[in-house]
């Protein structure tokens, strides 16, 4: 499975950081060596940090041209900015691990092992210091 992040963001919400963590760290390469469905279906997380007051809606969508979910995580550029690196990361992945388990269930045709999936998702964040014990579900 592909399993893409990245973001559409102002330069100042600083999230290339968290970005560069995941990809220096191998977290796709993580999940290129696993399949949670019988299709392969990919997955592209969009960071989508802009001001409310934009009105910037969430975009979901199944592309069966490339096999994708493309999903956008909304997250609000007055908060984001406030962060440090370390506030980021624990902020983006908290989002991470409770929207796209219940996005990627309502695709029900994709037959995809949710429960695998976020289990995986959440040790990876486990093994390199992100999430621990006492993280909520």
């Amino acid at each position: 499975m592909r399993f893409f992040v990245t973001y559409d963001a102002d330069r100042t919400s600083g999230l290339a950081a968290f970005l560069h963590f995941l990809y220096e760290n191998g977290f796709d390469t993580y999940f290129s060596e696993k399949s949670f469905d019988d299709k392969e279906t990919n997955i592209c997380v969009v960071l989508m940090c802009r001001q409310p007051d934009l009105n910037f809606k969430q975009r979901i969508r199944l592309s069966a041209k490339d096999n994708t979910l493309y999903i956008d995580l909304m997250l609000d550029l007055r908060v984001v900015v406030l962060m440090s690196d370390m506030e980021k990361r624990s902020f983006v992945v908290r989002k991470m691990l409770e929207e796209l388990p219940p996005i990627i269930a309502k695709y029900e045709r994709l037959n995809f092992d949710v429960l695998r999936f976020s289990q995986d998702l959440r040790l990876w964040f486990e093994r390199h210091g992100v999430v621990s014990d006492d993280f909520e579900n």
